[in-house]
């Protein structure tokens, strides 16, 4: 999304040195990847999420279970 927008500005600016700075921007989102992490302990990533929500899931439906009405 972002690479496709950098692009699409790229088009857009006469000026040369912006489209090299453009360029170079693009290269360096391409060949880097994004990563989340707490502390440096853990990674946070997609099944790290997927646990916590199954768990929070799973919690909330046992605690439906034992309501008192």
């Amino acid at each position: 999304k972002v690479l496709r927008k950098v692009s699409i500005a790229n088009m857009e600016f006469d000026d040369k040195k912006i489209q090299k700075e453009l360029e170079i921007f693009s290269m360096q989102v391409q060949h880097h990847s994004l990563k989340f992490s707490a502390w440096e302990l853990f990674a946070i990533d997609s099944s790290l999420l997927q646990s916590l929500t199954t768990a929070v899931a799973t919690y909330l439906v046992i605690l439906i279970q034992f309501d008192p009405q």
